[in-house]
């Protein structure tokens, strides 16, 4: 008898730590103004999904919920938005929205997919794969800053890159960034991404202002060595003006020599 007892004690710890450990992987950090936030956010068939709630103390906005219409409301100064539990149509005033992961309800409260509802409200959500957090940062609403892409490739076939990020007006501009990242930069084929330079780097989770002087310019490189010949679509990325959005897209043929 106590052999059996013994048996289903051992076993009921195992199941355990096997939902404990798989809640672990699912978990991800988020982090807010350049620290760490006690919210939890938890990775949903690759979405990364928060209490409504709690994302709506995060960035200050109000909830609501109408028992009529199933719907729950996020309203931001002059944006609302509206989620449906189960249904990828999310409403804003009258116009209704497509979404590629569903509101779901958990115990009776409404989780919400991070990315779509903080980039309708102009906020930039920043993925980091390597230490497994997500910052949040706003967006500016306009930019003045222009961009543009060199690069050179050498004998043995090391691609040189240099993205220039430039104020052109004559007024002082100041961007905000949510990490100590300042740009990416996306290489594929076929549609199937190969590189990204920032996978596996780690940057600072300090919330960061940078400021342009009139006609100042920034100029960021780095390098990139194809594995093999072919044509390349490439990317590049300054997150000061969007994660979303390339500043630069173009193709690039690369002739690998053996």
């Amino acid at each position: 008898m106590k052999r059996v007892i013994i048996a289903l004690l051992l076993g009921f710890l195992l199941v355990a730590s096997f939902f404990a450990t798989a809640g672990a992987a699912n978990r991800l950090t988020l982090i807010v103004d350049g620290e760490v936030s006690d919210v939890v956010l938890t990775l949903r068939d690759g979405r990364a999904y928060l209490l409504l709630r709690d994302f709506a103390a995060v960035i200050k906005a109000d909830v609501g919920w109408n028992p009529d219409t199933r719907e729950a409301s996020l309203c931001k100064e002059q944006t609302a938005l509206f989620f449906r539990p189960g249904e990828k149509q999310v409403r804003q005033g009258t116009v209704i929205r497509e979404t590629d992961a569903e509101p779901v309800l958990i115990d009776n409260r409404m989780h919400i997919p991070l990315r779509f509802a903080a980039e309708e409200l102009g906020y930039g959500v920043f993925y980091n794969g390597a230490d497994r957090s997500v910052s949040l940062g706003i967006l500016p609403t306009d930019t003045a800053l222009t961009t543009d892409l060199f690069w050179t490739v050498s004998e043995d076939n090391t691609v040189v890159f240099s993205l220039t990020v430039q104020n052109q007006t004559g007024e002082t501009v100041t961007i905000t960034l949510p990490s100590g990242q300042d740009f990416d930069f996306v290489a594929g084929r076929d549609g199937v991404v190969e590189h990204r330079w920032s996978e596996g780097q780690f940057f600072t989770k300090a919330i960061r202002n940078i400021t342009f002087e009139p006609d100042e310019e920034k100029v960021f490189t780095w390098e990139w060595q194809p594995s093999a010949s072919g044509i390349y679509q490439i990317e590049a990325y300054y997150l000061g003006i969007s994660n979303v959005d390339p500043v630069y897209k173009d193709t690039l043929t690369i002739s690998v020599t053996p």
